[in-house]
């Protein structure tokens, strides 16, 4: 953003889950569609690894754009 803002990135563990949330004051969203192929190809490659078990939401509160992502902690990486 050429004014400048903050950007905040917060990751913590709620049982066997972990969850990431990625937050900025930047661009707001205007329509999803027309943001290009990250989004899908973020959202497509969490349905491979992990089927139904990752969650992936980008909203906005308060003049805040947020991206969150919860993922199953994976047994093999304990």
């Amino acid at each position: 953003h050429p004014e400048g803002g903050e950007l905040r990135i917060e990751g913590h563990q709620e049982g066997n889950r972990v969850r990431i949330r990625v937050s900025n004051t930047g661009r707001r969203l205007e329509n999803r569609e027309l943001l290009g192929k990250g989004l899908p190809n973020l959202e497509a490659r969490l349905r491979l690894a992990f089927e139904a078990e990752a969650t992936f939401t980008l909203t906005e509160t308060q003049g805040w754009t947020v991206a969150e992502l919860s993922l199953p902690i994976l047994q093999e990486a304990l």
